[in-house]
């Protein structure tokens, strides 16, 4: 069964994606490959407009394809990008689906900071999967 997506955005180097899901009401970030730290700030901050426009609180975070991003973007992302999407989408309920990257070291980092999002701000049910039609599913 294929569940339609909605391309927003597409940075210009490919390193970065954002889709509409509208039959799941969430949107999904994808990040690709060595992302340089203005592309990732690039793609976050588009994703928080797009989270307003659609007052989504629902996000899959697709990592299977991210082979490197670095501490500074990480620490970027806790400080300044959640407190934002935070303040920007007011809900009770906010939930992230991430799909793990395929390397084990881009995989133990997402997982701290992932763990860390809800000390950042508010409560996040967060899941991680290995596959991203699991993730879209849990959904």
């Amino acid at each position: 069964m294929s569940i339609s997506k909605e391309l927003l955005f597409e940075n210009l180097a490919g390193t970065a994606s954002i889709y509409n899901h509208p039959k799941k009401q969430c949107l999904e970030i994808a990040l690709h490959g060595v992302i340089k730290e203005h592309d990732y700030k690039e793609a976050f901050i588009r994703l928080t407009q797009e989270l307003v426009q659609y007052q989504c609180s629902q996000v899959i975070i697709n990592n299977l394809d991210l082979k490197r991003d670095t501490l500074v973007e990480r620490a970027w992302f806790l400080a300044k990008f959640l407190p934002k999407a935070y303040k920007c989408v007011n809900s009770d309920h906010y939930k992230a689906a991430v799909v793990s990257p395929s390397n084990s070291i881009q995989k133990m980092a997402t997982q701290v900071v992932c763990k860390s999002a809800s000390a950042v701000g508010k409560p996040v049910d967060i899941q991680f999967f290995k596959e991203h039609t699991e993730a879209l599913e849990w959904m």
